[in-house]
């Protein structure tokens, strides 16, 4: 059997988590860093049709940047498919202009968000 390491042992100071679950999941985050005594960043939100990694969290943890200069991203009514006003849940649309084969536009994303935001 392998020898045991102390997480006091661990040198890490950050760690960045993508994925489900990840460190965006409701509680999840603050687990992590007490378990590891580190910074758990939810670091990447990427879909197969859009592209890798299009978003992550900065060092104040305040939420996910997107990569506005490659993907435009909308909240809309899943009804409506109108722009959700400011603290409506909705979904996720994506449109990636400079995504060359296939093009994606309006590629809606059964994750349900709150609209901090419409840009």
């Amino acid at each position: 059997m392998g020898k045991r390491i102390a997480v006091s042992d661990i040198k890490v100071r950050l760690g960045p988590f993508g994925g489900e679950p990840s460190a965006g999941v409701s509680g999840d985050q603050k687990k992590i860093e007490e378990g590891l005594g580190i910074k758990a960043h939810d670091y990447y939100y990427g879909l197969a049709e859009i592209g890798p990694t299009f978003s992550a969290e900065c060092d104040r943890q305040t939420g996910l940047h997107w990569a506005e200069d490659h993907v435009s991203i909308e909240v809309i009514d899943p009804e409506t498919k109108d722009p959700c006003e400011t603290g409506k849940l909705g979904v996720l649309v994506f449109t990636h202009p400079t995504k060359e084969v296939p093009p994606v536009m309006k590629n809606f994303i059964a994750t349900i968000r709150i609209c901090l935001e419409n840009i």
